[in-house]
């Protein structure tokens, strides 16, 4: 039979009656000896053009010369093609290439007789009604039947996957440029911590390549020993799902400079499976310095306030030094006139000014050991753990019979979270002491109640509180400044030194009135010992 001789087998639409003997190319009808093999071929030929129908591909049967000799419904829909119109035409009507190159293929199989190898699945490029072209996937496959051979092609539109493919194109290389430059380190670690990618940032930072680098521990090529194992540990927590933040790791720099970064670290997840560490690095080196820089300025602007009190104290010390100087002067010179004149009459005198004198030099004590205190450069703490208990015991111990005796009630009391707090505690102790006696002065003569109370801070650390029924305090806009005071025989220097030994541990001194009268002190310490 002359393979070039076939009539087309029409459309996968036409009435499944009339394709019977045409459904697939060389099914003729036969003579058959009963009815059951002629139930079977109908049967066939209506699963066959079932198939065809309801294929979601497009399926094109096309004969040796290259005609198509059947189309169906979803080849019609993609192409816009009736079947009608394509049946008996050249295949490269809907896809120039599409059997790749099958004339030249089928001319050199005639010659050579060796087997066409078509059996494969490629994309090519078809071509709709209109001229439109568009990308499918082609798989052909030979079928050789008695009335000849024949190439049955399945072809799937690649329109909407080749759309999708360009828009995560896009989206990737966005994200590419993005990660590239930001100026942020983004660095992808293996379960192992080596280094799987890192971003141009990072390279130009460290002066190091992700080629030379990519596969090698992270920790070891890019951090100093002591930080490596900290490191892993982080990586390990992240890994196990937590998500890291505000970690801080010294890493080189290209001019060998340590730069500060602060990490952020994640765990790479997909469809539930580990894929490694996501790692997202900020430089913080130039704001660690700009703090720096702040705590220096206010550390000199600290120091510039302190020589002003410094030197206002000195004027002001140079001053009070001359009412005890010449009460010195002017006593010892009366002890000495009165010894010439009156050396057996005059014990009593000499008692009287010997008093006084004595008066006098505790006073210039007093402020000499003042200026002594708020004079010194720095300090040095012994900072310890301190019960509390302890603590507010012995204060209370010591003061507590001082104000039973002005008539006054010290009420002692201690929170029940706090059990000890770290500080130094002489420092601690004169503070409190000074404004239980500033208290007790305050009230002078009772009925009145003084509370010495401790607590812990919400964020950690120590409060305590020292509070009065007194009267209160005059002038609260100057309390803390030096020699600032309402008692006739007070230095100004208490709080003014109260306060700078708080400071100088990290820690504050308060005001505030203690309603409905009185007044209220809170010193606060923070919680670490280094301050």
């Amino acid at each position: 039979m002359n393979p070039h001789s076939k009539r087309p087998i029409a459309s996968a639409g036409t009435p499944a009656h009339s394709l019977r003997a045409s459904a697939v190319p060389g099914s003729e009808r036969r003579p058959s000896a009963s009815a059951e093999p002629e139930l079977g071929h109908e049967l066939e030929s209506v699963l066959w053009r079932s198939v065809l129908t309801h294929a979601k591909d497009a399926i094109i049967i096309i004969d040796a010369r290259g005609l198509i000799r059947m189309f169906n419904r979803c080849a019609e829909e993609m192409f816009g093609y009736g079947a009608e119109e394509v049946l008996g035409q050249n295949i490269s009507i809907l896809v120039p290439n599409s059997f790749g190159d099958h004339d030249a293929h089928l001319h050199r199989y005639y010659q050579t007789g060796v087997r066409i190898a078509i059996d494969n699945t490629r994309p090519v490029t078809g071509r709709r009604k209109n001229g439109e072209t568009f990308p499918i996937e082609l798989s052909v496959s030979e079928t050789s039947l008695e009335s000849g051979k024949y190439f049955t092609g399945i072809a799937r539109d690649l329109t909407r996957i080749r759309e999708l493919e360009a828009q995560l194109r896009q989206e990737r290389d966005f994200a590419t440029r993005l990660v590239d430059t930001a100026p942020t380190i983004v660095l992808v670690l293996d379960s192992e911590g080596r280094t799987v990618q890192f971003n141009r940032y990072f390279e130009g930072l460290t002066g190091r390549t992700l080629e030379e680098t990519r596969g090698q521990p992270w920790a070891k090529t890019f951090l100093a020993p002591q930080e490596q194992e900290r490191f892993h540990r982080d990586v390990g927590r992240a890994m196990s799902g937590l998500q890291l933040r505000g970690e801080v790791f010294q890493i080189p720099n290209s001019d060998a400079k340590p730069r500060a970064i602060e990490w952020c670290m994640t765990a790479l997840e997909s469809h539930d499976e580990f894929k490694g560490v996501l790692c997202v690095g900020q430089d913080i080196s130039e704001r660690l310095n700009a703090e720096e820089s702040a705590h220096a300025y206010q550390r000199l602007a600290n120091d510039r306030e302190r020589l002003a009190d410094f030197a206002a104290l000195i004027a002001q010390l140079v001053h009070d030094l001359g009412n005890p100087l010449a009460g010195l002067s002017v006593h010892a010179q009366l002890i000495r006139d009165t010894a010439r004149r009156e050396l057996e009459t005059g014990g009593q005198l000499y008692l009287d000014s010997a008093e006084k004198i004595l008066a006098e030099a505790r006073r210039l004590e007093v402020q000499v050991r003042g200026l002594l205190t708020f004079s010194r450069n720095q300090q040095r703490f012994e900072i310890r753990r301190i019960q509390a208990a302890d603590f507010v015991d012995s204060v209370a111990a010591l003061w507590g019979p001082v104000a039973h005796s002005h008539g006054i009630v010290l009420h002692p009391s201690i929170a029940a979270e706090l059990e000890s707090f770290e500080g130094e505690e002489e420092t601690l102790r004169r503070v409190v002491e000074n404004l239980i006696k500033n208290a007790i002065e305050a009230i002078g003569t009772g009925p009145g109640s003084i509370a010495l109370e401790a607590s812990s801070l919400e964020e950690g650390g120590l409060r305590i509180e020292v509070s009065d029924d007194g009267p209160g305090v005059a002038n609260e806009a100057t309390m803390f400044r030096l020699f600032a005071t309402s008692k006739p025989k007070g230095s100004g220097l208490g709080l003014a030194l109260s306060r700078q030994l708080i400071r100088s541990q990290g820690g504050e001194l308060k005001f505030t009135p203690n309603l409905p009268r009185g007044a209220r002190f809170i010193v606060d310490l923070p919680a670490r010992s280094d301050f």
